[in-house]
Order: C-alpha cells, then structure tokens, then sequence
C-alpha cells in the first residue's frame, strides 16, 4: 500500500470516528431533551387532570376526553375507588411503584418506549400513560440520516485529502528523483521548483547541497591536481641534485677521479647539492606546518622585530641598501619563527631582482610594504610566482633562481595570519601586506 492510499484509509476512518463521535453525542442530547419535554408535558397535563377531578368532578369526563385526544392513557381513584380507567392491559403491578403517600410527588417509569407516570393529590390518585414512540422513531430517523451524511462527508473530505496528499507526494517523488540522480554521480541534473513550502524549502537545500558538493569536489580536484603538479615539480627539483650527487659520488668511488684538486671540487658540488635538497626539506616542513596550521602565537612589536631582520641582513649583503620607515608601537599577534622567515623571502627576492639592490621597508599600523628597484615582473606572471617551484629565470639555474618555494611559503604564512598579500610590479616590485588585528 502506498503513502497515498494510507493516508486516504488514514483520514477516512479518523473522519468518520469523529464525525460520528461527535453525531453520536448530539443525537443523544437531542434524545434527553426530547424525553424531557415529554416528561414535563405529561406531569402538567397530570397536574391539570389532578386539579379537575377535585375542583370539577361533575365535568371529569369532558375534561379527560379532551386529554385524551393528545394520545393519554388516564386511570382516577379517589381514596380507594376507581372512577376512570381507559388502560387496555392490567397495570396493578406498577401501581405500587407510582402512587404513594408523598402528596403531589410525581414518579415515573419507562419501559419498552412506554412512559407512565404516577402522582398523589388530596384523596385523588393518579396515573397517566404515553407512548414515546415517535421520540424513539425520531432519534432513530436523525441516527440513519446521521450516519449516510457522515458517510458522504467523510468520503468527500477524505477525497479531497488524498488529493492534497498526491499533490504533495509528486514534489517528493520529484525530489526523491533528484536524489536517486545525485547518488549516482549526475550532479548535473536540475532541482526543480517545488513552491514556498516546506517541500519547497527542502528542494532549495537540495539544490545548496548540491552546489556544495559541486564546489567541494572542484576544489577537490583543484588540489588533487596541484598536489599532482607540486609532486612532479619536486620529483624535477630532486632528479637534477640527486644526479649530482650520484654522478660525483660514483666517480670518486670507482678511482676514476685521482687528482686530488678535482675531488675536492666534487666534494664541494656533492655538499652544495645536499644543502640544496636540505633547504628545501626546511621549506616543505615549514609548509607542513602552516597546512596544519600547527603555530604558536603571541603579540610582538613588529617594528622592533624588523629592526632586528635587517641588522642580520646588513651581516649578509653589505652591498644592499636599506631604507626603512617604521612606526614604532605596532603589535600583533604573530608566530615570530614564521613571522621572520616572511620578512626574510620577501627582502631576499627584493635583493636577488635587482643589480644594485635597494630595499625599501615601510610599517605602519595595518600594512607593510617592501620595495625592491629591480627589473619588475610581466603582469600575466604574477599569479604564477605564487605556485610552487615557478621562478622567473628561464634557465633555472637553482643558483640565481632558488627553490621557487619562497612565496609559497610566504603565502602559507600570510594565510594563517589571516592576513592578505599584494603583488605590483612595474619598475621594481612591491609586495605589500595587509595586516588585521
């Protein structure tokens, strides 16, 4: 059975429970109010009766013929004499039970749709009967009446629900398509509009899901491929020394090289090709860490820090000018080991761009900028330095051009900063770092 039909048998039988719950009750307070009225009717048609036989015996005849004609049946004593009984069966037996010596109390009985009632005035006894046939008729009549009516009705309304409910479960069965489609791979597929209800609502999740997983499985990709990049760039940057290495290493073993000017020679090319794939061990640490985003921070006055940075520099490169500007309160929160190896590659690829190097260093509350005077870089190249491994010389000469890690690090440092880097370039090159709080 299907979600449609059970909500019709569903609504169906819930409809008709109330309905006819609800029915059940008013026909029998209608019923209640109905015997009521004929108990009422019939004690004041008794008590009119009562007041006649002792008020106008001579005329009791014409006054119970008319009561009569209203359907009665009327019995009189007058202390223990019988002076009118038109009852057709014997009803001595209930007589006890309606007549007593409780002055003008009225008692009643009922039974098999049959009312009597029974009172006691002055020396006059009393007992009256009536059918209550047409009130049992009525209330039977409203229940018949009642029930093809609940019937009807609850059919109609059921109808109408399960017409609701097939409207409803189309959007889902829609949605329960797209679904079945995205679990297969087809994120292609559209997500219908199914109105602005709570249906509606899910259908717009599912299209922000969808396009969630679409942008997470681009970036995905994106990184899958820059791994797949970065890994072939390294697996380059390591076949060039590691051959050095090998080769050297291979000649000294095997006695090929005697002299001992020329082993000295490779020994020298051997340690720099190790200190080679060393730095660069350095700098993919470095990036390891900053992925992981495992850094300690705390505040630190940049401007003191800088100070420090450059009177290392100076020991390093006496021919580099240094001009410097810095605000002297500016603190952060930084990682200084991080924080000086950022400096540090910034200034150094200043230094190796430019022939006759000048660094300009500027700090101010929300920035620093450091500008070198060397030849610039093509616009349709600055992107492009950000990535691993890329450097602008052309014949990749590791000893001009470096690694190709150092903005790439710089970046990664930036990044778990939460600050943002900015490259121009047209003569000499400033990158600029825009610091939060």
């Amino acid at each position: 059975m299907n979600f449609g039909s059970k909500m019709f048998l569903i609504s169906f039988l819930m409809i008709i429970i109330v309905v006819n719950g609800i029915g059940i009750i008013l026909i029998n307070n209608s019923f209640e109010t109905n015997i009521e009225q004929e108990i009422e009717k019939n004690i004041s048609s008794m008590n009119a009766i009562a007041n006649a036989s002792y008020y106008y015996s001579g005329e009791l005849t014409y006054i119970i013929n008319s009561y009569q004609k209203s359907g009665l049946n009327i019995k009189i004593y007058r202390d223990e004499d019988l002076l009118y009984n038109d009852f057709s069966e014997d009803i001595e037996e209930l007589e006890p039970n309606l007549i007593n010596n409780n002055i003008e109390l009225v008692n009643i009985y009922i039974n098999n749709k049959e009312m009597y009632l029974g009172m006691q005035k002055e020396n006059y006894k009393i007992i009256v009967s009536h059918t209550l046939e047409n009130v049992y008729n009525n209330r039977d009549n409203q229940i018949e009446y009642f029930i093809k009516i609940s019937l009807l009705t609850s059919l109609g309304a059921s109808l109408i629900l399960s017409i609701l409910v097939i409207l409803t479960t189309r959007k889902l069965k829609k949605l329960k398509k797209v679904t079945e489609e995205i679990e297969k791979g087809s994120l292609d597929i559209d997500i219908p509009d199914l109105g602005n209800d709570e249906i509606g609502s899910y259908a717009i999740s599912f299209r922000n899901m969808k396009t969630s997983i679409q942008n997470n499985i681009k970036e995905m990709e994106r990184i899958s491929e820059n791994r797949k990049i970065f890994i072939g760039n390294l697996t380059h940057e390591l076949r060039t020394p590691l051959t050095s290495i090998i080769g050297y290493s291979s000649l000294i073993k095997n006695g090929k090289v005697k002299n001992m000017e020329s082993i000295k020679e490779y020994n020298e090319r051997i340690y720099k090709e190790g200190k080679y794939i060393e730095d660069m061990r350095d700098k993919l640490m470095e990036l390891i860490l900053l992925d992981n985003n495992k850094i300690e921070k705390e505040k630190s006055n940049l401007a003191s820090l800088i100070k420090g940075y450059i009177n290392e520099l100076k020991q390093i490169y006496s021919e580099v000018v240094f001009k410097i500007n810095l605000e002297e309160t500016v603190y952060k929160d930084i990682n200084q080991t991080f924080f000086k190896s950022l400096i540090f590659n910034l200034i150094k690829n200043g230094i190796e761009a430019s022939k006759e190097p000048v660094i300009e260093i500027v700090l101010t509350n929300n920035n620093i900028l450091i500008k070198d005077n060397g030849i610039g870089i093509k616009k349709e190249e600055i992107e492009k330095i950000k990535e691993p491994f890329y450097t602008l010389k052309s014949d990749r000469n590791r000893a001009s051009s470096g690694l190709g890690l150092g903005l790439t690090l710089c970046i990664k440092i930036i990044e778990v900063h939460n600050w943002k880097l900015d490259i121009a370039s047209s003569v000499g090159t400033t990158a600029k770092i825009e610091m939060s709080d």
